[in-house]
């Protein structure tokens, strides 16, 4: 079981807090985002795709509080028990 943490504006997009998803050991953050998406269609699918190329608002991907861009991106596997979560990146000085 994984969990996937959504803040700010993206909470309004699945309307929740945080939820749980079945995943297999080892499978990765791209497989646990096609889930969301699938879940929560076109809501979701823009702010993702547009995350993942920088676009616009862009999204911070997080697991287990680290950036998985630090880790293997979208390829970082998952196991029992992580958090992932979904942010937008805040700009500003």
């Amino acid at each position: 079981m994984k969990v996937a943490r959504y803040f700010m504006v993206l909470r309004g997009v699945t309307g929740r807090r945080e939820e749980s998803v079945k995943l297999e050991d080892g499978a990765t953050v791209e497989e646990l985002l096609k889930i969301l998406v699938e879940r929560y269609k076109e809501k979701l699918e823009g702010w993702i795709r547009r995350g993942k190329a920088g676009e616009g608002l862009r999204l911070l991907f997080f697991m287990n509080g680290q950036n998985i861009e630090s880790l293997s991106g979208f390829k970082t596997e998952l196991n029992d028990r992580d958090v992932f979560r979904l942010l937008l990146r805040l700009l500003g000085g």
